[in-house]
């Protein structure tokens, strides 16, 4: 192997390393919110829209419950969310005060009225 690849191999091990150890402190410093969503006989309901909002700083995300009426959302900012789930021909519903913690679950379930 000539040199100029040794050092270019050696340089790329020692860029992806220097990266490790902050994407592994990201994780610790956040939190997810997940979920199972019925309807009020205690079927699943798939493509329900979950909008989260931080309380502080109004950030938004939104996921879809899968097949099974899950979802899950990681990777958000501590401190107090709203979670509201939507489906057209559902009353929607909402949880003001969800907290996030580091390094941990929440987890927020509904059950829906027709509406």
């Amino acid at each position: 192997m000539s040199r100029f690849l040794r050092v270019a191999a050696i340089a790329t091990v020692l860029l992806v390393t220097a990266f490790v150890p902050a994407t592994g402190w990201a994780q610790l410093t956040r939190g997810t919110i997940s979920g199972t969503i019925k309807d009020n006989t205690g079927a699943l309901l798939p493509g329900v829209t979950i909008i989260i909002t931080n309380n502080a700083t109004g950030v938004v995300r939104t996921v879809v419950t899968d097949a099974s009426g899950f979802y899950r959302a990681p990777a958000l900012e501590p401190g107090t969310h709203t979670v509201k789930a939507e489906l057209q021909g559902f009353k929607a519903l909402e949880n003001r005060e969800v907290p996030v913690i580091p390094n941990s679950e929440a987890t927020i379930n509904f059950s829906l009225d027709v509406g």
